[in-house]
């Protein structure tokens, strides 16, 4: 396709399922629901518009692409090494299931959002955004890789989560924010791990009433 608008609103029959692998060339509008997860859309067009508002089930961006206009869910993300998808200002977009990035692909967005809703994030690429690690429905694992953002560790449960830090050395140029806004805790574990972290900045900002907990092993937290 040339370009492509996919738009339904959700419900029960308001969703839109395709058979086959979709790959578009143009610009891309996906909106409502659009499944299954095991037959991604494929971005190939150079310097496009992606318009989101919808739930996705598998996006792959082989091209460079920038959205805006309204935020998107993704089940499974993959910017292979050379793709490049950049995320407007004041937008977020959401990783509910995996979020693969290539050696030489690209996540930016200095003004917006990644959610991540799970463990699997991979371990290379740039990933340039603001990232959400978001433990509201359970807890998860934090990759050591490079961030060039904001890290944030959220909850808005009445249950208790947390994220476990992957071994290793983890330099955080920007802020580590820790955010419950519910009553349950929310917590990040570096001890299990004993990992050593530099970062430029912490803040504890949940407004709900449940703790915000950092946990360290015997090597240095800066």
């Amino acid at each position: 396709f040339d370009s492509l608008t996919l738009d339904r609103p959700g419900g029960s029959f308001g969703s839109i399922s395709h058979a086959d692998t979709i790959t578009v060339s143009g610009n891309a509008t996906l909106s409502g629901v659009v499944y299954p997860q095991s037959n991604p859309l494929i971005l190939t067009g150079a310097s496009k518009a992606l318009s989101g508002g919808g739930t996705v089930g598998a996006l792959r961006v082989n091209g460079s692409y920038t959205l805006s206009g309204s935020d998107l869910t993704v089940g499974t993300t993959t910017i292979p090494s050379g793709g490049t998808l950049t995320l407007g200002s004041g937008r977020t977009y959401t990783s509910t299931s995996t979020l693969t990035i290539g050696s030489t692909g690209t996540l930016a967005g200095s003004a917006a959002t990644t959610t991540i809703q799970h463990s699997n994030l991979s371990t290379v690429g740039t990933l340039g955004t603001h990232v959400r690690f978001d433990v509201t429905s359970a807890s998860t694992t934090m990759p050591n890789r490079t961030y060039s953002g904001n890290i944030e560790i959220y909850s808005n449960s009445t249950s208790n989560y947390g994220v476990l830090m992957s071994s290793g050395t983890y330099s955080l140029s920007s802020a580590l924010i820790v955010n419950a806004a519910n009553s349950g805790t929310v917590t990040l574990d570096g001890g299990t791990n004993n990992v050593t972290l530099t970062v430029a900045t912490t803040s504890f900002i949940g407004i709900g009433s449940g703790q915000e907990i950092l946990t360290a092993g015997s090597n240095n937290w800066a």
